[in-house]
C-alpha cells in the first residue's frame, strides 16, 4: 500500500467514525469532505488537540446536513456525475464553504420544522446537550428529580443516596431523554471523567443508547468513557458494537463483549494495554500491536491474530484459544493457566514466567526457553533445567511451581530461587540442589535431606523424613511430620506443630511452636506451647519467653525462662508460675478476674480489647475471660461471662 493509499484509508476511517458507521453517509462526505482535505495534504484528526476537536465538530455537523438530506431524499442527491458522485458535493473548494452549506441547509430546516422542545421539570432539571432528533442528555439539579430518575430507572440514584453530591463541585448527573422525555441512560460525571453510565435497573446501556450519546462523547475532552465506548488517535468516539476496520487509540483498548457476533477491527493498535473479553466475536483481527500487555479472556477469541506485537505480557487464562504460534516470544509473562492450550509450539521463548498450571499440557519442548515456569496442576512428568534461560547478566535464580503436578523427575543443574514440589510424585531431591528462597515439599515420599542440599528455608509439612543438613538460616515448616533431625540443628524461625521428632537433638532457633510428643532440648527467643494438649512441659528449654496453656500442670527443671506467658496476658515470672503451680495445680488463676478497660471499637491505639482479641489463639477455646460491662459483641473462640454469674451459665 502506497503512501496515497494510507492516507485514502485513514480518511475514509476517520469519516465513517464521525457518520457513526453509516456507510452511505460516510461516502458523502468522502467526497466533499475528504476531497478537500486530500488536496490540502492535511490528515483530519491530526494537529493541536483543540484543533482536532474543533474541526471534528464541524465534520460532525457536516455529517447531520448530510443525513437529513438522504432522509429527505433531497433532489440534488440524484444529479451525479459518471462515477455515481453528487455534483454538488463536488463543487466546494474549501472546508468553509462546506460548512456555510450545512449551515445555511439546517438553519432552513429548523424553521420549517419547527420541533417541539423537550419538556423538563422546571427548576428540578436543564437541557445540556443537544444529541439530535428531538433526544437530550438532561442534568438533574435536585434530590426531586434524582428520585424521579430512581422511579424511572430502577436504580437508586435516588432516596437520597446521591443527594449530597448535586452540590460537590465538578460532579453532574445526566439522564438520556428520548422526544418524549422518558429516561434511556443515567450518567454520573466526576471532573471530566465518566464514573457510571447505568441503563435500567443499573444494567449496561443496550447499543442503541450508547451509540446515542456519542456525540457528547466526541465533543468533551473525557478522562474516562464507558466501557462500551473507544476513542481513537483522532478523537473520533465509536461504540464497540460499532468499530472501524482500522482501530488505533492512543491508551488501552478494553472490549468487553456482550452481544453475539460482536464484529472486532482487523486492526487494533494501542499504544498501552489490549484486553478483550465476553462472547464469541464474529471474527479474529488480523492484526493486534499494543505498548504494553494483550489479554485474551474465555470464548471471545477462537485463535491468535496472525501478527501479533506485544512489548509486555500475554494473558491467555481460562480461554479457548488452544494453538500458540511456532517461535512465539513474550518480552514477560506468559499466562496460560486454565486455558484450551494443550500443547506448546516450537521455539516459545518467555523472558519472564511462563505459566502452564491447569492445563492439558504433558510434555514441554526441548527448545522451551523461560525465566520461571509453573507447571502445576499438569501431568508433566519430566523437568529438564535447560528450558531456564542462561543469562550471565541475570541475578535471579529461576523459579519452578509444580504443585500438585504429575512430576516425578527433574533434570539437569537442579538450581532455583523457589522450588515448590508440594504434592507431586517425586520421592528423590536431585544431588547438589541449590535452593535460595523457599523449597516446599509438603505431602511428597520425598525421604531425605542430604548435607549437599542447600536450602534458604523449609516446608516439609506431612512428610516422614530425615533432615542431614546441620542449619538452615530461614524458617522451617514441619506441621504434621515425622522427622528425624542431627543431633545439633539450626534454623530461623520453627514450626513443630503435630510433628514427632525422633532421636536425641538440639534445635536452635529464633522462635519455635511445638505441640505434643517428646521435647527434644530446645533454645530460641520465643518458645509457644499454647497448642500441647499434654499438661506437662519437661526437658532441656532455654528461651526468654515461653507461652503455656492454663492447664499446664508441670514445668520441668529444665525450663529457663524470663517470662511465662499464659494464653494471651502480659506474662509471669517463671519463679511466679512456678509458685501458681505448686498453690493451684495449674496456671488456669491468670485468666480469672482479668478488668479489661475497653476504648473505642475502631481498632485504634487506646482499645485494650481489641489489642487481646487480635493476639488470642483461636484453639484456646476453653480459655474465660471476664470483662466488667461487657459490649453486646459476639466473639469468636472466646465465653464472656458477665460478673455474678455462675460460670455453668
Amino acid at each position: 500500500m502506497n503512501v496515497n493509499e494510507q492516507r485514502i484509508s485513514r480518511m475514509r476511517d476517520y469519516l465513517r467514525g464521525c457518520a457513526n458507521g453509516d456507510e452511505a453517509i460516510a461516502g458523502l462526505l468522502f467526497h466533499c469532505v475528504g476531497r478537500v482535505q486530500f488536496k490540502t495534504g492535511e490528515d483530519l484528526g491530526t494537529g493541536h488537540f483543540n484543533q482536532a476537536i474543533d474541526r471534528l465538530s464541524e465534520v460532525i455537523h457536516i455529517a447531520d446536513w448530510l443525513r437529513v438530506s438522504v432522509n429527505e431524499n433531497a433532489s440534488w442527491l440524484r444529479k451525479v456525475d459518471k462515477a455515481g458522485r453528487p455534483k454538488k458535493l463536488l463543487k466546494f473548494g474549501t472546508m468553509a464553504a462546506i460548512t456555510a452549506e450545512a449551515d445555511r441547509f439546517m438553519l432552513r430546516h429548523r424553521k420549517a420544522s419547527h420541533p417541539p422542545e423537550i419538556k423538563v421539570s422546571e427548576g428540578d432539571e436543564e437541557l445540556h446537550f443537544d444529541l439530535g432528533e428531538g433526544w437530550w442528555l438532561v442534568r438533574l439539579l435536585t434530590p426531586a428529580a434524582l428520585d424521579r430518575e430512581s422511579h424511572l430507572m430502577q436504580h437508586c440514584i435516588g432516596l437520597g443516596s446521591y443527594d449530597q453530591r448535586l452540590s460537590t463541585e465538578g460532579t453532574i448527573f445526566l439522564s438520556l431523554r428520548d422526544p418524549h422525555a422518558m429516561p434511556h441512560a443515567t450518567i454520573e460525571i466526576e471532573n471530566d471523567s465518566i464514573v457510571q453510565y447505568q441503563g435500567k435497573q443499573n444494567a449496561r446501556p443496550i447499543p442503541k443508547y450508547v451509540k446515542r450519546c456519542l456525540r457528547y462523547f466526541q465533543a468533551k475532552p473525557f478522562s474516562n468513557l464507558p466501557s462500551d465506548v473507544i476513542k481513537d488517535t483522532a478523537g473520533v468516539a465509536y461504540a464497540i458494537y460499532d468499530l472501524p476496520d482500522v482501530l488505533c487509540v492512543d491508551g488501552p483498548v478494553h472490549i468487553h463483549s456482550t452481544v453475539e457476533n460482536l464484529r472486532l477491527p482487523s486492526v487494533i493498535e494501542a499504544t498501552k494495554s489490549v484486553t478483550l473479553s465476553g462472547n464469541a466475536c464474529a471474527n479474529v483481527p488480523m492484526r493486534i500491536k499494543t505498548g504494553a500487555s494483550l489479554c485474551i479472556q474465555g470464548s471471545v477469541l477462537s485463535r491468535l491474530p496472525d501478527t501479533l506485537e506485544v512489548e509486555k505480557s500475554i494473558s491467555l487464562a481460562g480461554s479457548v484459544i488452544s494453538e500458540l504460534p511456532e517461535s512465539l516470544t513474550v518480552h514477560e509473562e506468559l499466562d496460560l493457566n486454565g486455558s484450551a492450550v494443550a500443547k506448546l509450539p516450537g521455539g516459545l521463548t518467555v523472558l519472564g514466567t511462563l505459566d502452564i498450571s491447569h492445563t492439558a499440557i504433558e510434555q514441554l519442548p526441548d527448545d522451551l526457553r523461560c525465566r520461571h515456569i509453573d507447571i502445576s496442576h499438569t501431568r508433566v512428568k519430566r523437568f529438564d533445567t535447560s528450558v531456564f534461560l542462561n543469562d550471565e547478566g541475570s541475578r535471579t535464580s529461576p523459579n519452578l511451581r509444580a504443585f500438585s503436578s504429575g512430576l516425578a523427575q527433574i533434570v539437569g543443574t537442579p538450581h532455583f530461587r523457589n522450588l515448590n514440589l508440594t504434592g507431586t510424585k517425586i520421592t528423590v531431591l536431585p544431588e547438589d540442589l541449590q535452593v535460595e528462597i523457599w523449597l516446599d515439599i509438603s505431602h511428597t515420599a520425598i525421604g531425605e535431606i542430604s548435607s549437599t542440599t542447600k536450602i534458604g528455608s523449609l516446608a516439609a509439612a506431612g512428610c516422614r523424613l530425615r533432615i542431614d543438613l546441620p542449619k538452615i538460616d530461614g524458617s522451617v515448616e514441619l506441621t504434621g511430620s515425622h522427622v528425624s533431625l542431627p543431633e545439633a540443628f539450626t534454623c530461623g524461625a520453627a514450626n513443630f506443630m503435630g510433628a514427632t521428632i525422633t532421636g536425641v537433638c538440639r534445635i536452635e532457633a529464633s522462635a519455635i511452636k511445638f505441640g505434643d510428643g517428646p521435647i527434644p532440648d530446645l533454645v530460641a527467643q520465643n518458645i509457644d506451647f499454647q497448642s500441647r494438649k499434654e499438661t506437662r512441659i519437661d526437658g532441656n528449654i532455654a528461651a526468654d519467653v515461653i507461652e503455656v496453656g492454663p492447664d499446664v500442670e508441670f514445668l520441668g527443671e529444665g525450663v529457663s525462662a524470663e517470662t511465662v506467658r499464659i494464653g494471651w496476658n502480659e506474662g509471669i515470672s517463671l519463679v511466679e508460675a512456678r509458685g501458681l503451680l505448686l498453690k493451684n495445680g495449674n496456671l488456669r488463676s491468670t485468666s480469672n478476674g482479668i478488668k479489661i478497660i475497653t476504648g473505642p471499637m475502631s481498632g485504634g491505639k487506646s482499645s485494650t480489647l481489641m489489642r487481646a482479641l487480635s493476639a488470642l489463639n483461636p484453639r484456646l477455646g476453653r480459655n474465660m475471660v471476664t470483662i466488667e460491662d461487657p459490649p453486646e459483641y459476639h466473639i469468636q473462640h472466646m465465653r464472656v461471662v458477665r460478673p455474678g454469674l455462675a460460670a455453668a451459665e
